[in-house]
């Protein structure tokens, strides 16, 4: 017993006749008389009377034709359900992403990407990178963007967008009408330093160093968003990934430095599991989406 088997027994029902049926199912009448004789021989029934050109069904066949009928609907469903899910109108995305993504750039992009799918379950949750890979190892989360890249065997760590850090003033700060700012423009200002345990930093003392830049330490905090509040106070410039800057543009004057310090986002997933086209999409146009929103900073330094 095959689907077309069970195509023509619904055919031959619905019309009565061998030659209405294969003119439905557009196939020739032998083809048509031999899926019904094939289904009788399997189903070991006799499903129709030949009376006078008609095929007259028996009671068996009323009653096998009950249960056809219900199979040809789930399966129908089964198909709108496959559409569903290839034109992502079902589905459901478990997010991480590090705290400055998450509340400042995630709702903006994540509304405008529900809009278009009303249907799609989301979640979102906020954690540095190291335990967002802890759940993306375990399942928990689908897909995580973090700062910083991982090594874990359970778990594919992948660039997926840079920028680059931005040094943030007050607008009465001397440098709030510079278009950007150059080492020796930092050489005995206060600068607002993030934690020194963080490779974040060490990317920025490096800078530091390798441009002779003596710049005077006084405030310290574990948060870009901190920072940029310190420098909203006057205490001296702030020097942060542009997610986390992005809150404070109408407070603050962002102003891309000249020497590239790299931002990065990295893409982690569990090595055990496919990429559903869901996440594919969701992938491509937040990619699309961080490439409009930061293109104001500046180019490598070569």
């Amino acid at each position: 017993m095959n689907f077309r088997q069970l195509s023509a027994f619904q055919a031959v029902m619905q019309t009565g006749t061998v030659t209405a049926a294969s003119a439905l199912l557009r196939i020739s009448q032998p083809s048509v008389s031999a899926h019904i004789a094939n289904l009788e021989h399997n189903l070991k029934l006799q499903l129709f009377q030949r009376v006078g050109g008609r095929l007259l069904p028996t009671t068996e066949a009323v009653l096998f034709h009950q249960e056809v009928t219900q199979l040809m609907q789930g399966m129908g469903r089964l198909k709108n359900f496959a559409s569903s899910i290839n034109n992502l109108q079902t589905g459901e995305l478990n997010i991480g992403s590090f705290p400055a993504l998450a509340s400042i750039v995630m709702p903006t992009f994540i509304g405008s990407f529900l809009k278009k799918l009303p249907e799609i379950k989301l979640s979102l949750i906020s954690e540095g990178s190291f335990p967002l890979a802890e759940l993306v190892a375990h399942r928990q989360i689908d897909i995580g963007f973090i700062q910083m890249p991982v090594d874990d065997p359970a778990i594919i760590c992948k660039p997926f967008f840079e920028t680059a850090f931005i040094c943030a003033v007050s607008p009465q700060h001397p440098f709030a009408n510079k278009i950007s700012i150059s080492p020796q423009d930092l050489n005995q200002q206060s600068i607002i330093r993030l934690m020194r345990n963080t490779e974040l930093w060490r990317n920025i003392e490096k800078t530091f160093q390798n441009n002779n830049i003596n710049a005077i330490f006084r405030y310290e905090t574990d948060l870009a968003d901190l920072a940029c509040s310190f420098a909203e106070q006057e205490l001296g410039i702030a020097i942060v990934d542009p997610y986390s800057a992005l809150r404070w543009n109408k407070q603050l004057k962002l102003i891309p430095f000249d020497v590239y310090i790299p931002a990065n986002i990295y893409l982690i997933y569990s090595r055990f599991l496919t990429h559903s086209l869901l996440q594919k999409s969701f992938e491509n146009e937040l990619q699309n989406h961080l490439k409009s929103d930061f293109l104001f900073t500046p180019t490598p330094n070569k």
